[in-house]
């Protein structure tokens, strides 16, 4: 396989319920594959591709390395579990393409303990969220961070009472384009965690996403105290969404 500077290796062929390692990106699996997405993403070191095979995989996982996971070529993976599907462990760079997530009733599906300086990318990737309360498809239990969010969609139970697609606290920086968020109690909730003029969230951008059946609101952006003001959060750009049966 032949990669160019500056473009990534196709992705290689992994078998059906299989996980591959690339410690190289060279799109080539190395050391054999993995049973579980669990046991590859131990193994792998920082810096490496994890490509998974077609099929569901039932396990929790918890990712302590810097890493990206995508399908293998022509796959679409689908992970989920009776617990919270995938966790990001504290002061960690990873990617996640591809996949398709599922949580379980009233339960986040993907969170992170605390990125603090560091970034989770989400990409094209599909996400359910089933409940009444506190389903989440991409939440934080710490602060700081950014995150870029990109052609990710959310699908919602409707009639719930507090799910939403995003929900974070004091990140650094936040990108949502191209995403589809629907069937939720609000789409997007970003909050100043501690409301301090010298503490608060970075950056907001929200382009190009869709907003659909809402039982409250599209985007929130509010500090601990419930005001919105300049001291709270970084330059914000709201624009060409969509927004339709808001509330």
């Amino acid at each position: 396989t032949i990669a160019f500077a500056g473009t990534a290796a196709a992705a290689p062929t992994v078998a059906d319920g299989e996980v591959g390692v690339d410690t190289d990106d060279d799109g080539e699996i190395e050391g054999g594959t993995f049973a579980t997405l669990e046991e590859a993403v131990n193994d792998a070191s920082d810096g490496e591709d994890i490509f998974i095979g077609d099929g569901e995989f039932s396990e929790a996982v918890s990712i302590e390395h810097n890493l990206t996971l995508r399908p293998a070529a022509g796959a679409s993976p689908t992970l989920t579990h009776s617990g919270v599907p995938l966790t990001i462990a504290a002061d960690k760079d990873v990617t996640v393409r591809g996949l398709n997530i599922t949580a379980p009733a009233d339960t986040d599906a993907i969170t992170d303990s605390a990125l603090n300086s560091k970034k989770l990318t989400l990409r094209n990737i599909t996400i359910k969220v089933s409940g009444s309360s506190n389903a989440f498809a991409v939440t934080s239990d710490g602060t700081d961070g950014s995150y870029d969010i990109f052609d990710v969609t959310v699908d919602g139970p409707s009639s719930s009472t507090e799910a939403a697609a995003v929900l974070l606290r004091s990140p650094d920086d936040v990108n949502i384009k191209r995403s589809t968020f629907k069937g939720l109690d609000f789409g997007v909730q970003i909050t100043n965690e501690d409301g301090s003029d010298d503490k608060g969230a970075g950056a907001v951008t929200i382009r190009n996403t869709t907003f659909q059946d809402m039982n409250d609101e599209g985007v929130i952006l509010n500090s601990e105290d419930g005001e919105t003001s300049s001291n709270n959060f970084g330059a914000i750009e709201i624009k060409d969404n969509t927004f339709e049966n808001i509330g």
